[in-house]
């Protein structure tokens, strides 16, 4: 449930997925720092409008941190960060609803996806 601040937990090799969430301390100097799990969605208002309206986050980029031990060559995982964003899903035109090709999201044309895209 959006309204609620619903969230989803994963884990990866016996560790939780974390947001990354950047702060700043006293001395304005950044930090890292990690929320447990990630947000089901979100409720916002677009511009122009006086509704709220709910999104779900339809898409999840994760970032697998690890360290690699130079002597044995083998690596272990140390985190698990996820970053949650809905899209827009857009279709080319002309619509065809034999054989739909997604102008987003498609993975033959390799574009990038961000959550700043409208």
């Amino acid at each position: 449930k959006v309204e609620d601040d619903y969230k989803v937990n994963m884990i990866l090799d016996n560790l939780p997925v974390a947001m990354v969430k950047i702060m700043k301390d006293d001395s304005g100097r950044q930090l890292k720092a990690y929320e447990r799990g990630f947000y089901v969605g979100f409720k916002a208002t677009i511009e122009g409008q006086k509704d709220v309206k709910f999104f779900l986050h339809n898409h999840l980029r994760f970032n697998i941190l690890y360290n690699r031990d130079a002597a044995t060559d083998l690596s272990r995982i140390v985190g698990f960060e996820v970053e949650a964003f809905s899209v827009n899903r857009q279709y080319e035109k002309p619509w065809d609803a034999k054989s739909p090709v997604l102008k987003t999201c498609n993975a033959n044309r390799m574009v990038a996806v961000s959550h700043t895209q409208p």
